[in-house]
C-alpha cells in the first residue's frame, strides 16, 4: 500500500468537507477513500504482469467475471471497446511477451463522493491518468497515457473492495504507427533520428525508424512532409478495414505499422528558356581553310519537358526529363573576301581566263529545328537548394531553314590571245562590278541531326510546387549540319552560292545558359 494516497485523501476530503454526503458518517467515507486507492495501487502492482502470479491478482480485483474494463491493449488497437478482465488478460499474453510490458504507472487526481446503498454497498468513483510504456510482440513501442476512470464498489459484509468498471474519460480512437523510408533505384534507407510532418505537427522518429500518431479514425486523412524537405510528400488515407495494412518489413510486423515510401517518383513540367551569349555562335566551322568568322545573330531555346524525379537519399536524387520544343539559330559567317580562276567561253565562243572577286561577305542563317531533348540528371540537396549535374541527347529535325546575304563581287576575263587583254568593265557580257543584296534563299541543310550536352546548374524552391533553375551548359555534335556539295560560292551576276558550298563542316557547338522553371504536378 502507498501512503502517498492517504495524504491526498485526506487533503480532498478537507477542500470538500462542506459538499461531502456524510452518510453514514464522513470518517466512514475517508476510510472507504483511503481503501479505493489502495485497491487502485494493487491494481498498478498486478497490471506490470511480469511475473505469472500477476495475472492471478489482476483478476481478483474485479467484481465480476463479466466485468467490463476499458481495452487499452495497445497493439490490439480497439480503443472503442470494452472487455472483460479475462479477455483483458488473453489480449495482455497474444500481444505481449512475459518481459516486454515495461511499465505501467497510475496517478489518481480526483476522487468522488462515496455514494450509499442502504447499509449494504458503497460506491466510489476516482479519477486517474494511466502512463503506459510498452514493447509488444513485433518489438514495436507503444506509449500513451489514458484518462480513465475506475468505479469501485465496497460490501459491507464481506468487507471487500473490487473494481465495477474502468473506463476512458475520453474519446479514443486507433493507432497508427508509421514507418518512413526514403527510396532509391535499388536502395532503401529509413529516417532513423529524423523526424516527420504529420498534417503540420512534427513527429520524431525514433531509433527503430517509427513514430506513433494517435486518435486515427475511418476517415482520417493525412499529409506526410519529410523534416528537411517539405516540398517532398506523399498523402495517404486511412482504409476502412482498421487495423491497416499488414506489412512485411522483416522482424516488424505488426498490424497498425503503416509504411509510408518518401521520394517515389515525382512528376514536374519543365519551362526550359536557353540563349547563347552575344560573344560566341552556336555553329562552329571544322577544318576551315577560309578564315570564316561565325557570330550569334540571337539564338535561342524553348523546351517544355516532362521531369521525373526519384529522391535517393535526403541529400540527392536523380531526374529523368523528356520532351520537345524548338531550337533557333540565328548566326551569321563572315568571309573577307573568295577568289576563283578558271577557263571559261564566252558568249562569242572565246577562251578566255575568267576570275571571279566576292569580297564584304557576310551571310545571316536562320534555322529552325523542332527538337526533343533527354535529359538525365543528378541533384545534390542543400534545404531548398540544389545544386545538379546532367547530360542531354538533342534530337532535331529541320523545321525551316533560309538565309541573306550581302556582298559585293567583281568578274573580269583575261584574253591571252587577245595581246593579254584584260576586261572589267560593266556591259561587257557579264563583267563588272556588282553588289548582292540575297533575302530569304532556301538553305538546305540536313533534315536529321543528333546532339549532345553536358551541364551544371542551380536549383532554388520557390513553394511547395515551384522551383527555378539556372544553368550552364556545353553542347555539340558529331555530324555535320550541311552535305557536302562544294561549288563556287558565284559563277556569274546572276546570284550567289550560300558559303556552306565552299565550307560545309559546320556543326553545332557552344555554350549557352539556360533559366527554367518546374512545376509539380
Amino acid at each position: 500500500m502507498k501512503l502517498k494516497y492517504y495524504f491526498i485523501v485526506l487533503l480532498m476530503c478537507i477542500s470538500s468537507y462542506s459538499n461531502a454526503q456524510i452518510v453514514p458518517s464522513d470518517s466512514t467515507s475517508r476510510v472507504i477513500n483511503a481503501h479505493s486507492l489502495q485497491l487502485i495501487s494493487q491494481y498498478e502492482d498486478a497490471i506490470q504482469f511480469n511475473k505469472k502470479s500477476n495475472f492471478d491478482d489482476f483478476l481478483k480485483l474485479f467484481h465480476a467475471k463479466n466485468t467490463l474494463v476499458f481495452n487499452d491493449v495497445m497493439p490490439h488497437n480497439k480503443l472503442q471497446e470494452k472487455v472483460t478482465p479475462t479477455d483483458y488478460v488473453q489480449l495482455i499474453k497474444k500481444y505481449y511477451t512475459d518481459t516486454s510490458f515495461v511499465s505501467v504507472t497510475i496517478k489518481p487526481y480526483e476522487v468522488g463522493v462515496v455514494t450509499f446503498e442502504g447499509n449494504d454497498v458503497a460506491n466510489l468513483s476516482i479519477l486517474a491518468y494511466k502512463y503506459v510504456n510498452s514493447i509488444a510482440r513485433s518489438g514495436i513501442y507503444y506509449t500513451d497515457t489514458f484518462n480513465v476512470r475506475f468505479d469501485i464498489i465496497y460490501d459491507f459484509d464481506t468487507q471487500s473492495y473490487e473494481i465495477v468498471n474502468i473506463a476512458s474519460v475520453d474519446r479514443r480512437d486507433s493507432y497508427m504507427q508509421v514507418y518512413p523510408q526514403y527510396r532509391g533505384f535499388l536502395n532503401k534507407s529509413n529516417l532513423k533520428n529524423d523526424s516527420i510532418y504529420v498534417n503540420g505537427v512534427m513527429f520524431p522518429v525514433n531509433p527503430l525508424g517509427y513514430t506513433q500518431l494517435k486518435n486515427v479514425n475511418l476517415k482520417s486523412e493525412f499529409l506526410f512532409v519529410p523534416y528537411h524537405k517539405d516540398v517532398m510528400f506523399k498523402m495517404y488515407r486511412v482504409p476502412d478495414n482498421i487495423p491497416f495494412i499488414k506489412n512485411k518489413l522483416d522482424f516488424k510486423k505488426d498490424k497498425n505499422l503503416v509504411k509510408i515510401n518518401f521520394w517515389k517518383w515525382m512528376v514536374f513540367v519543365d519551362f526550359q528558356y536557353h540563349f547563347i551569349p552575344d560573344g560566341s555562335s552556336p555553329i562552329k566551322t571544322i577544318n576551315d581553310t577560309l578564315g570564316v568568322n561565325t557570330m550569334n545573330q540571337g539564338s535561342f531555346s524553348n523546351f517544355i519537358m516532362l521531369n521525373i524525379t526519384r529522391r535517393v537519399s535526403n541529400k540527392g536524387y536523380w531526374s529523368v526529363k523528356f520532351g520537345g520544343g524548338a531550337d533557333v539559330f540565328n548566326y551569321q559567317l563572315n568571309l573577307a573576301s573568295q577568289h576563283s580562276k578558271y577557263l571559261a567561253v564566252d558568249p562569242d565562243g572565246d577562251t578566255y581566263l575568267r576570275t571571279n572577286k566576292v569580297f564584304n561577305i557576310r551571310e545571316t542563317h536562320n534555322l529552325v529545328y523542332a527538337t526533343a531533348p533527354l535529359t538525365l540528371q543528378k541533384g545534390f540537396t542543400f534545404g531548398k537548394n540544389s545544386v545538379y549535374i546532367q547530360a542531354v541527347y538533342y534530337l532535331m529535325l529541320k523545321y525551316s531553314s533560309s538565309y541573306n546575304m550581302d556582298a559585293n563581287a567583281t568578274y573580269s576575263g583575261y584574253y591571252e590571245e587577245l595581246f593579254g587583254l584584260t576586261i572589267s568593265e560593266n556591259g561587257v557580257y557579264d563583267f563588272g562590278t556588282y553588289d548582292f543584296q540575297l533575302r530569304g534563299i532556301p538553305l538546305l541543310p540536313k533534315s536529321m541531326v543528333s546532339s549532345y550536352g553536358i551541364g551544371i546548374g542551380y536549383n532554388r524552391q520557390l513553394s511547395r510546387k515551384a522551383y527555378f533553375d539556372f544553368g550552364l551548359n556545353y553542347r555539340t555534335s558529331n555530324t555535320y549540319l550541311f552535305q557536302e556539295d562544294p561549288k563556287r560560292l558565284s559563277d556569274s551576276y546572276l546570284g550567289l552560292n550560300s558559303l556552306t558550298n565552299l565550307n560545309h563542316q559546320l556543326k553545332v557547338e557552344y555554350v549557352n545558359m539556360n533559366f527554367g522553371l518546374s512545376i509539380k504536378l
